[in-house]
């Protein structure tokens, strides 16, 4: 969720500005879905957990995992997404879509700040083990019934079961940050909280596969689940899909929650 600045005196006088503004809407407005990725930085699809649509999302748990719930956060004043086990898929949005210069991916993410003992292929929470719980599932995947797409919580990437791209250890500290993954333009790259933290080149014929697999190839994508492993316990909000390329000077951490503004602050 986005900061909202709410002005409490002058809405009434922003209400008419806007009566007299907005006549030519319809003579410059684009018609929907028409957009296509590489046209435009626009959103493609946007997401953000106010609620779960249990028509259109399939809700699933790991073995020994808790269902997907959605819980309050202070920090976005809003619900986010809380995945402890848990998954949730849905139909990829990027389906049908054009990429022709890239495409980038941003959420927020808070991941739990424990570690994982592996034993005999079983897994469990141990604040002494060695294993970093950042290094261990899937955040994000897209799926047919024999490929896939995962960006791992370390912020690692593999396409059809093959690494494109190392993650970066000390994302799962128990605290909130903001990942854009970038897609195109030669590379595959991965900022967060506003600065690059890996980058990994990508070949035209590699980004060629990927761009159709994406768009043709996946038809479902999941929040937690696409690894063998089972994620830690992470949050989740505002996952975005953006067209085209986004650089490091491109890439600015979105403010969060409620900023109220009466209109005796402004003189």
């Amino acid at each position: 969720m986005r900061a909202k600045r709410v002005y409490v005196l002058p809405i009434l006088l922003l209400y008419v500005i806007g009566l007299v503004s907005c006549k030519d809407w319809g003579e410059v407005d684009p018609p929907a879905g028409n957009q296509q990725i590489g046209e435009a930085k626009e959103t493609v699809a946007e997401f953000t957990f106010e609620t779960l649509d249990m028509f259109a999302m399939e809700l699933g748990t790991y073995e020994g995992g808790a269902k997907p719930e959605l819980v309050r956060d202070e920090k976005f004043q809003s619900n986010v997404l809380h995945l402890n086990g848990g998954y949730i898929g849905m139909d990829n949005p990027l389906i049908g879509k054009t990429i022709e210069n890239g495409v980038s991916v941003s959420l927020w993410t808070k991941m739990s700040a424990g570690t994982i003992t592996r034993n005999g292929g079983q897994e469990e929470q141990n604040e002494t083990s060695e294993v970093p719980a950042d290094s261990n599932g899937a955040l994000l995947s897209f799926t047919n019934d024999s490929e896939s797409f995962v960006i791992m919580q370390d912020g690692s990437v593999l396409f059809r079961n093959e690494s494109i791209m190392t993650g970066v250890q000390g994302l799962s500290d128990g605290e909130w940050h903001y990942w854009t993954l970038s897609i195109g333009g030669g590379y595959i790259s991965l900022y967060a909280d506003g600065s690059k933290k890996a980058e990994s080149e990508l070949s035209a014929d590699a980004y060629g596969s990927l761009s159709v697999f994406l768009t043709a190839g996946a038809s479902n994508m999941y929040i937690g689940y696409g690894s063998t492993t089972r994620p830690s316990e992470m949050w989740v909000e505002d996952l975005k899909f953006v067209n085209g390329v986004m650089s490091e000077d491109e890439v600015e951490v979105p403010a969060t929650g409620i900023i109220v503004v009466r209109s005796e602050e402004r003189r």
